[in-house]
């Protein structure tokens, strides 16, 4: 895998780069996309005019993959977030009971 920042100025390109062979990366991408896609990701239309996974392009079972890899990066972050806030929180609560249960 080649991952890697691109700083522009105050920005920066995050890129996640995959080389494998034509077939095996739609393989790849399309049980990926058609795994999000049954389980509700992605555009299924309206009951009048409903969408299915075979009426997807290429470029849409990517953006669905894409779509779910950017919402699994931030979970990961705002689940670390949580976690420190939780043990930040813990430590000042076990010191202030510690203070005010003092029987000494």
């Amino acid at each position: 895998m080649a991952a890697k920042f691109t700083v522009d100025g105050s920005d920066v390109t995050v890129c996640l780069e995959y080389t494998a062979p034509i077939a095996k990366a739609q393989d790849v991408i399309g049980d990926a996309a058609h795994y999000l896609y049954d389980h509700g990701k992605g555009d299924h239309g309206t009951d009048e005019e409903p969408t299915t996974f075979d009426d997807l392009s290429n470029q849409d079972k990517l953006d669905l993959v894409d779509a779910h890899v950017k919402q699994v990066i931030l979970d990961l972050s705002n689940a670390y977030m949580i976690n420190v806030a939780k043990e930040a929180a813990r430590v000042a609560a076990e010191s202030d009971i510690a203070e005010t249960h003092d029987l000494g």
